[in-house]
């Protein structure tokens, strides 16, 4: 796990979750047995799986009404056997109820 770590404090340095425009993803930390794991969510994974078609939506909107289920898929992942930085997309989540 990759951690930035506070020469004063000795603890991993969190960073807010922003939107990286370059992956067109949001990306984010996830705390896992006191470190801090990168991951990140594609544009797409968050407008299918959150039901979000509106092209305008904010996806930093759409992924803190839904971290808790990002960051459930995030664990899952590792527990899978991912390693870091962890890049969830549409089959991550399950399908949207039709």
């Amino acid at each position: 796990m990759t951690q930035i770590v506070d020469q004063k404090e000795n603890a991993p340095i969190a960073f807010e979750p922003y939107l990286h425009e370059a992956s067109d993803s949001v990306r984010f930390q996830v705390p896992v047995s006191g470190a801090r794991v990168n991951a990140s969510v594609s544009r797409q994974a968050l407008r299918y799986s959150f039901k979000s078609a509106d092209p305008s939506a904010d996806l930093l909107s759409i992924y803190n009404m839904h971290s808790n289920k990002i960051h459930e898929a995030v664990l899952l992942r590792l527990a899978q056997g991912a390693r870091e930085p962890v890049m969830l997309r549409e089959s991550n989540f399950p399908s949207p109820p039709l």
